[in-house]
């Protein structure tokens, strides 16, 4: 048995050596070994890097059936076109708390070995913070103004722990950290708090694109980069200049909704948009757009990050069931009073927007070498 496990070691680590990356004045060469008793590789402090982490493979392909996942996709962007108010406030009520809660758990199996526990501790208690005033904003005991600054700070906080991570690595990791991080402490020092977060709130529905790229193998990394383009992208922007809603005007009910929510012009300021009384064909273009972009973070959220990465690091599909169960039965709050359940629901909501900056910034790892790969193959 102790040479059998010596032969497929040796085996495993002639495929994965010899990773070459080109330099200005030089070629590196960087190899990993693996240890088949079940050991990993760590770095300093037994924290294990987190672009070995998202390398490991499993020969198990992604559950999702990118077929499926197209045709959901394409049917979220008529409806959203056409009933924006109807898919906006039916997806939100239904999956809203389910993909929170799905999303936390990814990121929490996939990079709490990455982050380190010093590390973790901070994060969680900037997001515990961010919780805190949203919750006491919701409960009426702060302005929503100082509810907003307060969760940037503890938002800008999350970003600044990975900081000292990203300078020791140096290079292009170390750039983009620090530049997120002063952006962030721009939008609290000069930005309004409100109108960054409405930002924000659009922009998070793009972070299953890198989240899922930085699990895909470096072969089809470029598929994935175009396909989440079109997906999170183009298609939102198409659906933005309001030639999809000319097209469907014959069938649009914009109006349409099952639920107490109002009419549609009430919940423009669900998201950024131009303001609805200047622009209000433009503004419910834009709406219609960030519906779609919703409907696409939900589905990416709750089908494909779970199961799109190596088999130690995935989500079981029965964690998800139950949570999406869980999800439906607190839907039936939303009957009662949109306003208030959504509103209770976005300090949760807060809490994994802002835990997908610190993630984002960990799947450096996996990009940097990729990239490295991509260019030193450019002609």
């Amino acid at each position: 048995m102790g040479a059998f496990r010596a032969l497929v070691a040796e085996d495993v680590n002639r495929g994965i050596a010899g990773c070459r990356v080109r330099t200005p004045c030089c070629v590196r060469y960087t190899a990993t070994r693996v240890d088949v008793g079940g050991s990993s590789p760590r770095g300093a402090g037994g924290v294990e890097p987190s672009h070995v982490i998202a390398r490991r493979r499993s020969s198990s392909p992604t559950r999702a059936s990118p077929w499926v996942l197209a045709t959901l996709l394409g049917v979220a962007a008529i409806a959203a076109v056409a009933y924006p108010l109807l898919v906006y406030s039916v997806t939100l009520a239904s999956l809203g708390l389910a993909h929170v809660l799905v999303e936390l758990r990814v990121l929490d199996v996939r990079y709490r070995r990455v982050l380190g526990a010093a590390a973790l501790r901070l994060v969680v208690l900037a997001l515990a913070f961010v919780f805190a005033a949203r919750c006491a904003a919701t409960a009426g005991w702060i302005t929503r103004a100082l509810a907003s600054r307060l969760e940037l700070l503890a938002g800008c906080a999350s970003v600044l722990v990975l900081v000292p991570r990203a300078l020791r690595r140096r290079g292009a990791h170390a750039i983009v950290t620090v530049a997120v991080a002063a952006a962030l402490v721009s939008c609290v020092l000069f930005v309004s708090p409100i109108a960054t977060l409405l930002v924000l709130a659009v922009l998070h529905n793009l972070t299953p694109w890198p989240l899922v790229a930085a699990t895909t193998e470096p072969a089809r990394w470029r598929q994935v980069a175009w396909g989440g383009a079109i997906v999170f992208v183009a298609v939102p922007l198409l659906i933005a200049t309001g030639l999809p809603f000319a097209l469907l005007q014959g069938l649009a009910a914009p109006e349409a909704s099952v639920l107490p929510t109002g009419p549609l012009f009430e919940q423009f300021s669900a998201f950024w948009g131009p303001p609805p009384l200047e622009h209000p064909a433009l503004a419910m273009h834009v709406f219609c757009a960030c519906a779609y972009l919703q409907c696409a973070h939900y589905l990416f959220v709750l089908c494909v990050l779970p199961s799109h990465a190596p088999a130690a690091q995935r989500v079981d599909g029965r964690v998800v069931a139950t949570l999406v169960g869980v999800g439906l039965v607190v839907a039936l709050a939303y009957a009662v009073d949109f306003v208030g359940a959504r509103a209770w629901y976005g300090t949760l909501a807060g809490v994994h927007a802002w835990a997908e900056f610190p993630a984002l910034l960990l799947a450096l790892d996996a990009f940097w070498p990729q990239w490295a790969r991509s260019i030193s193959h450019t002609p």
